[in-house]
């Protein structure tokens, strides 16, 4: 079996059934779950971070009191548009006999 998380804006952690499977952070986007996963219903995670500088175009948006983040420098413009981040996908669950 095969977990192709298809694209991620960068970094994912895969968890099977709460036990970690392994952290992706480049291409390709696949992992192998090995022995994780159980006869029945199993539960899979994934927990994507995205970019700190995301955050900070956001926040160069909002007025001052209402910015959950701060620098002392930052050249976000309002204006800028983010970069992709996340789970860009498509998933697949592929398995190989």
């Amino acid at each position: 079996m095969v977990i192709d998380l298809g694209d991620v804006g960068v970094i994912a952690t895969i968890r099977i059934n709460g036990k970690l499977a392994g952290t992706l952070w480049m291409n390709p986007w696949r992992l192998q779950p090995g022995n994780l996963l159980k006869v029945g219903d199993n539960f899979i995670e994934i927990e994507v971070a995205n970019l700190w500088r995301n955050r900070m175009i956001l926040d160069s948006k909002l007025p001052n009191d209402l910015r959950y983040t701060w620098t002392v420098v930052s050249d976000a413009q309002p204006d800028e548009i983010p970069p992709p981040s996340g789970l860009l996908g498509p998933v697949k669950i592929s398995i190989y006999r």
